[in-house]
């Protein structure tokens, strides 16, 4: 058995108990077809986007049950009958999958306490550039060399 979800609208020229005991009707033709009924949720009066058969407003009801793929037929015939029903949908809901963690943070291959050791692991320009101290003199006779002078 699949899990389905089924949304329907009822019309709002039908009062709040008429819309309520159609509902139940629905439920009860589910159950009689070999269907369980697992959520039944009304989410009452609510005004429409869009007019739908010159109905501005509806009562939308959702309803999750378990049933046979061969029932879905005679159910959606159901729903087509009933001029009360403005608009219905019925949905397959797929099981929700239980999420793994979040990924984990590996350890890092080596643990270094002072600055000194990590300069000696991975040398930067810096490191080697500094190795000695430059005067204005060196500095002078390079940029000669450089212009040709």
């Amino acid at each position: 058995m699949k899990t389905y979800q089924l949304t329907y609208l009822i019309a709002s020229a039908v009062t709040s108990d008429q819309a309520q005991i159609l509902s139940n009707e629905f439920e009860n033709f589910i159950q009689d077809e070999g269907g369980i009924i697992i959520k039944s949720e009304k989410n009452g009066l609510q005004t429409l986007a869009f007019p739908i058969k010159k109905q501005s407003s509806g009562y939308f009801f959702t309803l999750e049950s378990q049933l046979q793929e061969d029932k879905i037929k005679k159910i959606e015939e159901n729903f087509k009958k009933d001029k009360n029903i403005l608009r219905h949908i019925i949905v397959v809901k797929k099981p929700t999958r239980i999420s793994r963690k979040g990924r984990i943070r590996k350890p890092p291959l080596f643990k270094v306490t002072d600055k000194e050791s990590i300069t000696e692991i991975f040398p930067t320009e810096r490191t080697i550039k500094n190795t000695g101290k430059l005067k204005t003199i060196d500095i002078d006779k390079k940029l000669d060399e450089i212009l040709g002078e």
